[in-house]
């Protein structure tokens, strides 16, 4: 049985089944198999205003196979800080609630075959255009594959119109940022991961409309990864070095993409106004070795966040594996699969009636938070 809590011990209000703090019954939990896709290895281009061709370099991978429960088996990363592709399906299930388990609905895509990518500044833009179904939707936000080289800023991403020619165009109609300059924002690892930019409020797409999905930063370079032998019907990748005065597209390109039309279930980890030691406690009935959720809103301001263990008297820093997740701090959107050295003196401790081996995410600085992470689809994985 898998529990998430938090605000220093009080359940997060996640459960159908545990519900608000102080009540509801507690369900067993659900198995899944997650299966990972791996993003081969790829060589960036460097020259952002010539783009040309970056050939893919296989890289094998070794997977052992971790056990869940008896008969119950996931396929796992031999580096657990490897990139993998978005899968919303889970290793086990802790008790959430409906929103909290739900799974964005994905409008229009394109997520196969990346094997290049492309940087983009506060001059270079870089846009994916993309056409609504025949009924059209209304947009809440967009899911593209990133990564970063070195320091960047502030990365937005808009929503435009096209032209005749099928080229950005006017005023962004709906647009969300993310900050890149906080550690761990964006990884740095040129597989790329998918990042999710979800807008304040929806924006009402026409239907059967070709439409722009544009990618700028603030400062620094970010890359977009991309597919050179694209199929996507609806649109393709376009490129501008002069901060969308003119467009070129590239017909046979597509940038890893997916439109969101319903909003990812999530709930807040932490109390309004955080305090040091409140935390978000994942908890099972036998010990494990992996934590992974998803970032749906990334969290602002000036607080850390650490990783601990209770070894029967205190709760002490769990000893993290790699270095992808070490700071895990909700400043970054999208995946998360945290890792580590399974404690030897790991105790079981009470926590609102439940006594389970917990991993408490633990706020362990605090100035200030602008604004409150939010996140879904937590889950625990046991190595064999």
């Amino acid at each position: 049985m898998s529990l998430l809590y938090g605000k220093s011990g009080e359940p997060v209000q996640i459960g159908p089944l545990i519900g608000r703090p102080g009540g509801g019954d507690i369900a067993k939990s659900v198995l899944k198999t997650l299966e990972i896709d791996f993003f081969p290895t790829v060589a960036h281009e460097e020259n952002i205003s010539d783009p040309g061709e970056a050939a893919a370099e296989e890289e094998g991978l070794i997977v052992p196979i971790p056990l869940l429960e008896e008969a119950s088996v996931v396929t796992a990363p031999d580096d657990p800080d490897k990139v993998y592709k978005h899968d919303d399906d889970l290793l086990i299930e802790t008790d959430v609630t409906v929103d909290a388990l739900d799974s964005p609905e994905i409008a229009d895509e394109y997520t196969s075959g990346a094997d290049n990518a492309i940087g983009g500044t506060s001059t270079t833009w870089l846009a994916q255009t993309f056409t609504t179904d025949g009924i059209g939707y209304t947009i809440l936000g967009v899911r593209v594959m990133l990564y970063r080289t070195s320091t960047i800023g502030t990365i937005t991403v808009a929503i435009k119109a096209t032209d005749v020619n099928g080229h950005p165009t006017g005023a962004d109609l709906v647009s969300a940022t993310i900050d890149g300059s906080i550690t761990d924002a964006i990884q740095t690892e040129n597989s790329g991961d998918f990042y999710d930019f979800m807008f304040a409020a929806g924006y009402a797409l026409a239907p059967a409309t070709k439409y722009a999905i544009v990618i700028t930063v603030s400062s620094g370079t970010v890359y977009w990864r991309y597919n050179s032998s694209g199929s996507y019907a609806g649109g393709n990748r376009e490129h501008s070095t002069n901060s969308g005065g003119s467009w070129t597209a590239y017909a046979s390109h597509d940038y890893m993409f997916q439109t969101i039309k319903t909003e990812m279930g999530d709930v807040e980890p932490f109390p309004t106004v955080p305090a040091v030691g409140d935390g978000l406690y994942v908890g099972n009935a036998s010990q494990f070795d992996t934590v992974r959720l998803w970032v749906n809103q990334q969290g602002l301001g000036s607080f850390t966040i650490s990783a601990k263990y209770y070894n029967g008297s205190t709760w002490i820093a769990l000893t993290l594996l790699g270095s992808g997740d070490q700071i895990f701090s909700y400043k970054r959107t999208g995946h998360r699969w945290l890792s580590f050295i399974r404690p030897t003196d790991w105790a079981v401790f009470t926590v609102d009636g439940n006594s389970l081996y917990w991993v408490k995410f633990e706020v362990a600085t605090y100035s200030s938070m602008t604004q409150m992470p939010k996140i879904g689809n937590v889950s625990i994985g046991v190595y064999a």
